[in-house]
């Protein structure tokens, strides 16, 4: 990423440091390190990996698990991409910030490829302020950090969960992407069920872990749009599945676990999964 010399450079801060995370940088550090060496060891070249964005304490083993089966990969960009909690626009939303911070340090973001996504579709713009809003992303930094110091990354935010939005999306990346597979890395952050707070009973991880299991993109949108699904993160899990020139069609259910074994809870409990593609 070349910048002009008068242009102002921008850093997307770390909004969730101290809350979801340690906040200062050797207790962020050791903690890293410590869910990544107790994670088992997996198929370590996986290029997509499904990771939660719950604080460290709730499931970071899950998340270290998922970016542990991407370890050995030679990682120059990694494509991080989340829902948007707060808007349900029908728009996937780049940042302007040219760097996004954690007590670690700053990570680059790769602004020419930003510019390559930009081209792709009107529906596609640069907006930090959801950035700056939303924390799913900022979860998966660190663990990019420690296993890939030298890359950058790709932050992309999309709320809907429309058939033409993923469509949208899919086609964006793969005209993007498609020559630069082998060094890249592409991290969809999940949660596999949402808090229900309604007084409908949430529904079964199970339906979702094995539509995702079985690639089954068009299955999770119709079972999102039906609420069978609640998956937060489903359309970007959609997006990438169906792009099966991508990757292999080994799919690999690493670890899960619910909120109600940390808490103690079953009420509103949320479920958490590591999930890799080889």
């Amino acid at each position: 990423m070349v910048l002009k010399s008068k242009e102002k450079i921008k850093i997307r801060a770390p909004i969730v440091e101290g809350l979801f995370y340690p906040a200062a940088a050797e207790d962020l550090k050791l903690k890293i390190e410590q869910l990544l060496e107790k994670a088992p060891n997996a198929p370590a070249e996986a290029g997509l990996i499904i990771s939660p964005h719950a604080a460290l304490q709730y499931a970071g083993d899950v998340a270290a698990c998922a970016f542990k089966a991407a370890a050995r990969r030679k990682v120059k960009t990694a494509v991080i991409i989340g829902p948007q909690h707060r808007d349900h626009f029908d728009q996937i939303v780049l940042p302007e910030s040219q760097f996004f911070q954690t007590p670690l340090g700053t990570i680059p973001v790769n602004m020419d490829l930003v510019d390559e996504l930009l081209s792709c579709s009107t529906r596609i713009y640069c907006n930090d302020i959801p950035h700056l809003e939303e924390h799913c992303l900022e979860i998966q930094l660190p663990f990019i950090q420690t296993l890939f110091p030298r890359a950058d990354i790709v932050p992309v935010l999309m709320a809907s969960q429309k058939m033409d939005i993923v469509k949208l999306l899919a086609n964006a990346l793969k005209l993007t992407f498609e020559k630069r597979i082998c060094s890249t890395l592409f991290i969809v952050t999940a949660n596999i069920t949402s808090d229900s707070s309604s007084d409908r009973p949430a529904p079964e991880p199970n339906f979702a872990l094995d539509l995702i299991k079985r690639k089954d993109w068009q299955g999770i949108l119709e079972g999102a749009a039906r609420k069978e699904v609640t998956t937060c993160g489903a359309g970007g899990i959609a997006a990438l599945l169906s792009l099966k020139s991508f990757f292999g069609s080994k799919v690999e259910l690493l670890m899960e676990k619910s909120t109600s074994q940390v808490a103690k809870s079953r009420e509103n409990s949320i479920h958490y999964a590591a999930i890799a593609v080889s």
